[in-house]
């Protein structure tokens, strides 16, 4: 625990009272990692981090799940895990440019905090543990908070392992995503129930679906099961979803064709007796020839 050890190192220097460091212990851990990065030199905390955050072994229900075609993954850990133990082996960094189409040429793993090996060869680069490196990114690392807010708005999310209590760069992705193309689901796998406060908190991060397991490793074996279950999908599940009877919206008053043109109101209306979907055309309806 990363926490612990930063405290036992602060409390070995004797530099601070007792009532201090109950203080300091009942402190987010954004707060501790900024007093553990001005009171421990530089170099004692690069031989942590080398040692701790390199060449990660994963359990095998881990593994398992990175073995899906994901479209790419995010994680806030700056270790080597991901890409040590899985085809997810291309690492976007912080703080710089991307060329979008990389995320399709490539298995990306987007590290939104830093990387180790990064970190471990080049002076100056920066990892996000405090407070401070927290706030420097929501200038700096634009790149990849831009693409995370993107997919908050369009795409459904899946967060694991991650409490959402001191990410301040996630709550700011989410933070002011219009009411009406917030469409989308994010779930959060948790292993226990989330108190009153952690609630409001998830909401905060515009969370929609909280899921309790019993332990973390029924988390990834029933995350694995589903991904079976619908790569073995037959095609025949997805008729419902290939004939369609379409409709053209009569009336062209403003009210009534808004929605459409504006929020991505569902054209999908109805299930007919013939068995396909109808759906609803704008009277305002754009055709494009590619």
């Amino acid at each position: 625990d990363y926490k612990k050890y930063m405290m036992d190192s602060v409390r070995k220097l004797k530099l601070l009272s007792e009532d201090e460091l109950a203080q300091l212990q009942s402190s987010p851990f954004s707060y501790v990692a900024g007093v553990y990065k001005d009171m421990i030199e530089n170099s004692i905390r690069r031989i942590y981090i080398k040692e701790h955050f390199t060449d990660v072994k994963l359990e095998a229900e881990k593994r398992k799940i990175l073995e899906f075609d994901w479209g790419y993954i995010y994680t806030l850990n700056i270790d080597d895990a991901i890409e040590k133990n899985s085809l997810y082996k291309h690492v976007i960094h912080i703080n710089k440019k991307v060329h979008e189409d990389i995320y399709n040429e490539q298995k990306c793993v987007i590290k939104l905090h830093g990387d180790v090996h990064q970190y471990l060869t080049y002076e100056n680069e920066e990892l996000i543990f405090s407070r401070e490196e927290y706030i420097k990114s929501l200038n700096k690392n634009t790149a990849l908070l831009g693409r995370l807010r993107h997919d908050m708005t369009y795409q459904n999310l899946i967060y694991i392992g991650c409490s959402l209590t001191d990410e301040i760069d996630l709550l700011s992705s989410g933070f002011d995503i219009p009411a009406e193309l917030d469409k989308t689901n994010r779930y959060i796998f948790c292993v226990q129930k989330p108190t009153t406060l952690e609630t409001i908190n998830l909401k905060n991060h515009r969370i929609t679906h909280v899921v309790v397991f019993d332990s973390y490793e029924e988390i990834y074996r029933q995350l694995y099961r589903i991904c079976q279950e619908a790569k073995s999908m037959p095609f025949d599940s997805l008729d419902g979803y290939t004939k369609h009877s379409f409709t053209g919206l009569l009336e062209s008053s403003y009210e009534k064709n808004i929605p459409f043109l504006l929020w991505g109101k569902g054209l999908m209306k109805r299930k007919l007796e013939s068995g396909y979907s109808e759906i609803l055309l704008p009277y305002f309806f754009i055709r494009r020839n590619i």
